[in-house]
């Protein structure tokens, strides 16, 4: 199931992104850019401040932009991560609740209008909602049969979820007491 829901949402992001190919980076997404261009020196200019939004989406994009300057290839990893976050929503949904409300998971998350088009924008949120759903994902498939490991993988996301978006940085207060719940 939760395949299937991840495979029809990157097909629909596809779909978007051949019928919307001219999005402008504007605003953030414009911030975002520039950091990350700089980083890899795509531009002249050393990376200014402004870091206060969190520096983890533009070295992100700097990563891509050190593979291809390519904006459609960053868009098109972008629809592969919601298509990702996706499946691990119906994977968690469907573990924790049964497979009817794995279903109705699939349908809300690909009618979503609302998240739709954010792959097409160089925005954190990109980013963002994998890392909290693949933590989400550890305290659900991991922590039961491997503690350790879970409370590692949960550290290393939820560092990453506040490198990214420093307003998630409170994150940890719903995770750290499963995990503590847990401890042997």
């Amino acid at each position: 199931m939760a395949i299937v829901a991840a495979v029809v949402a990157f097909g629909v992001r596809l779909v978007a992104l051949f019928a919307l190919p001219q999005v402008p980076v504007a605003g953030d997404a414009l911030f975002y850019e520039d950091i990350a261009r700089q980083l890899v020196g795509h531009l002249p200019d050393p990376p200014y401040g402004g870091f206060y939004r969190g520096f983890g989406y533009p070295l992100f994009l700097a990563g891509l932009y050190w593979i291809t300057t390519s904006y459609v290839a960053v868009r098109i990893v972008q629809a592969l991560f919601w298509a990702l976050a996706v499946g691990l929503a119906v994977a968690i949904a469907e573990r924790l609740f049964g497979r009817g409300v794995a279903i109705a998971a699939a349908v809300l998350a690909l009618l979503q209008l609302a998240a739709l088009p954010h792959f097409l924008f160089l925005l954190a949120e990109n980013v963002l909602v994998l890392e909290l759903l693949a933590a989400t994902a550890v305290l659900v498939f991991v922590l039961p049969s491997r503690p350790r490991l879970a409370a590692v993988a949960f550290g290393a996301l939820l560092g990453a979820v506040a490198l990214t978006h420093l307003g998630w940085q409170l994150f940890p207060l719903f995770g750290l007491p499963l995990l503590w719940s847990r401890r042997q």
